[in-house]
């Protein structure tokens, strides 16, 4: 079986990778690889908003280019981010599996869920890190794991490897196992410490082969999946206890007497109006370094790359938009990115449940989408609000023994395992 391992979103179509994906796998798909890849250029300099589109179209522009090195690493001139796709071809030239995985280094962005040194400080943080299978972070240890491959993707929900639909029994494994063995590969060949999935679904059978090839696990976080199998609002309703719904009903008086009014409009015409509510709310949230200029510029490059899919669903009063949610529609699904308040309107204003749950379930229905992709955190609030939670968890292996001990002495079951008997 042949791994090949590319450095640009742009070369994925010909390789086959659009072919294996799945009914929600936008995160993963070609389009998305190549906005993200846009995204890092504009908010770290290096080229103007539009890059987006130049990356997606295959043009290489300026100062996103890729060089190769004799290593078959890539250099990219002004991010510390660097992507590279593995795709597998059977004996039969058959595009069998893809991966996506990006090095994280120091000087990557404070991203505190992809960068391992932060997660693993972030969960530390948390009162229930025992549940996780974490107990803490000493020393230097998180220093000794950078700089990392990210395995999966680059979103904070359901990282994965893409699978041929037809792979099935000793052909899957063998195509999964193939993949898994270039990526340690390739990680050693670029200087990398370890490498992270950071999001596998607890049902998800790639988890075993992690674990059998010596990967860590630990509980990361939980997503919010809502499965549209009602047909309208009502039936949304019925899910619910007479008590949940008295209070929902409520909730939807509260937002008329408000004067809010619920509505959607392509992301490109209204950057300007939702840059300081999404900025309010990452600055709520402890987000750090974004500008205005990096944050509408980051904007427009998905605007300008996936415009047709993307809409900004909002609840607007006065002729302003006072709470959005950006969401994407991929085939049968509606996937929510990204959302802003303004705060000091809302008050005690249940907005983001009117905006991201009842506004959302009422949109996908209007297109006949079937299901909601809520992303992570806030579990208790998806699920009140009728979502499944699906737990996700970390994955990590050390490509050199001192990140193996440093990833024992961290992940909690490990440290009795490791002491002598």
């Amino acid at each position: 079986m042949k791994v090949e391992v590319l450095t640009a979103a742009s070369e994925l179509g010909p390789r086959g990778w659009d072919e294996l994906l799945g009914s929600a796998d936008f995160g993963l798909s070609q389009t998305w690889l190549g906005v993200l890849e846009g995204v890092v250029a504009v908010r770290s300099g290096v080229s103007a908003p539009g890059v987006g589109t130049a990356a997606v179209a295959g043009v290489s522009a300026p100062g996103v280019g890729v060089a190769e090195d004799s290593g078959g690493s890539s250099t990219r001139s002004g991010t510390a981010v660097r992507p590279f796709y593995l795709i597998a071809h059977d004996g039969h030239s058959r595009t069998v599996a893809g991966l996506a995985a990006h090095l994280m280094t120091r000087d990557a962005p404070a991203w505190d869920f992809y960068r391992l040194d932060r997660v693993f400080r972030r969960l530390a943080a948390m009162p229930d890190r025992d549940e996780r299978g974490f107990v803490g972070v000493r020393g230097t240890e998180p220093l000794v794991l950078m700089p990392h491959l990210l395995l999966g993707g680059r979103q904070t929900a359901h990282g994965r490897m893409l699978l041929a639909p037809w792979l099935s029994g000793d052909a899957r494994r063998q195509a999964v196992r193939a993949v898994l063995g270039r990526v340690e590969e390739l990680g050693t060949q670029i200087g990398a410490r370890a490498l992270a999935f950071m999001f596998v679904d607890e049902d998800d059978p790639l988890r075993d082969e992690l674990t059998d090839r010596g990967y860590l696990s630990f509980l990361h976080a939980s997503a919010g999946i809502m499965d549209i199998d009602f047909d309208s609002f009502n039936g949304y309703l019925s899910r619910f206890s007479a008590h949940r719904r008295q209070r929902i009903r409520k909730e939807l008086r509260s937002f008329g007497e408000a004067g809010l009014v619920f509505s959607h409009h392509p992301l490109g015409e209204v950057v300007e109006q939702i840059t300081p509510l999404g900025m309010a709310l990452e600055s709520r949230y402890g987000a750090e370094g974004d500008t205005v200029a990096a944050f509408q510029a980051s904007l427009r490059v998905v605007s300008d790359a996936v415009g047709d899919r993307t809409v900004v669903l909002t609840a607007e009063q006065g002729g302003q938009i006072r709470g959005y949610v950006i969401a994407m529609r991929w085939r049968d699904a509606l996937i929510l990115r990204s959302a802003g308040f303004d705060y000091d309107f809302k008050g005690r204003l249940p907005l983001y449940y009117g905006v991201v749950f009842y506004h959302a379930v009422e949109y996908a229905l209007a297109c006949g989408l079937r299901r909601i992709y809520y992303g992570i955190e806030s579990a208790a609030a998806k699920a009140s609000r009728g979502c499944r939670i699906v737990d996700q968890y970390g994955m990590v292996y050390g490509l050199d023994a001192e990140a193996r001990t440093a990833l024992s002495q961290v992940l909690h079951g490990k440290i009795a395992a490791a002491q002598p008997r």
